[in-house]
């Protein structure tokens, strides 16, 4: 989806407009693989729990461990996440951390959740991809 700037805008020079040009447009699109550089993953709410549960077993798939760092209304989609890759097997849960975070004038929540591979992670991951191939339509 291409965003455009609004219609109200009236100066070329605007935020929106600004962000219409950062864009990338046509055949130049590339699609580019996640290469992680360290075990954490920042969940926002902004984003579906699948959304995070595809990443994180990315990050799992290079690391033994991923943390799952979450503030505030977020909580509710990391924990989401730990429980799909929990319940499906592809993890099991090391520790879960409570802090405040710090920074800002109001205390917010903060909560790590990490989770260790287990030992038959890389056999689900190949039946998945396995399952995703036979459902692709030629």
């Amino acid at each position: 989806m291409i965003r455009r700037p609004p219609r109200s805008t009236r100066k070329e020079s605007s935020a929106a407009s600004d962000v219409y040009k950062r864009q990338v447009h046509g055949d130049s699109m590339e699609k580019r693989r996640i290469d992680p550089t360290t075990n954490q993953l920042n969940i926002s709410q902004t984003r579906t729990a699948g959304f995070y549960v595809f990443i994180a077993k990315l990050y799992l798939d290079k690391f033994p461990t991923v943390e799952l760092h979450s503030i505030g209304y977020a909580m509710n989609v990391a924990i989401k996440v730990a429980d799909i890759l929990t319940k499906y097997g592809y993890v099991k849960t090391k520790k879960i951390t409570t802090k405040s975070s710090e920074g800002t004038d109001t205390a917010r929540p903060k909560l790590i959740i990490e989770l260790e591979r287990t030992a038959n992670f890389k056999k689900l991951m190949e039946d998945f991809e396995k399952s995703r191939e036979t459902k692709k339509p030629e």
